[in-house]
């Protein structure tokens, strides 16, 4: 045991060559672990970090956008709907005014058709009443002439007078139905 006791203490022991070169390796080993795998790991760490912050960056741009787009776009859909609105308001008064007018229009022309009718209607009945004088005027001629022919006596002038009037009496009534 006393050999294990020995190598034990020999570990403990230091010895200034082995301190040296330790420490030296040790040096060497961090060293070139800086220079060769902690140098390029920090790099890779720091590109991937940046790169993780430019995504999120750009995330949050494009969410800004989306949600100006949205509002912008709703925004848009309202003035659309109101410009609809707009427009049919509109058209609704465009009709309304066209169907006054053309009712203003059908009552104007159906009344001058009534107006004309009966200028027509007034004409037709001077004509007619200048034909009637016309007709009466003759037949007082034509019963004239026979009185003077005949040279008749106050009771058959009478007679022939009373039966005149009767006759004209009767024609205004037939150009009255006609009429």
């Amino acid at each position: 045991m006393s050999t294990a006791i020995v190598l034990a203490s020999d570990l403990i022991q230091a010895e200034p060559g082995l301190l040296i070169w330790t420490t030296v390796t040790f040096l060497l080993v961090v060293i070139f672990l800086g220079w060769k795998v902690w140098g390029p790991l920090m790099k890779i760490i720091d590109e991937r970090e940046k790169s993780i912050q430019d995504s999120v960056d750009q995330a949050r741009l494009e969410r800004e956008q989306a949600e100006k787009l949205l509002e912008e776009q709703k925004k848009a859909a309202g003035e659309a709907r109101a410009e609809a609105a707009e427009m049919v308001r509109k058209n609704r008064a465009e009709v309304d005014a066209a169907k006054v007018e053309l009712m203003e229009k059908a009552k104007s022309e159906a009344e001058q058709l009534v107006i004309a009718a009966r200028h027509t209607i007034e004409e037709e009945k001077r004509k007619a009443l200048a034909e009637v004088r016309s007709a009466a005027v003759d037949l007082a001629l034509a019963a004239a002439s026979n009185i003077v022919k005949l040279g008749m006596d106050d009771q058959t002038q009478r007679t022939l007078a009373q039966e005149f009037i009767a006759s004209i009496e009767q024609e205004p009534a037939a150009q009255q139905k006609i009429a």
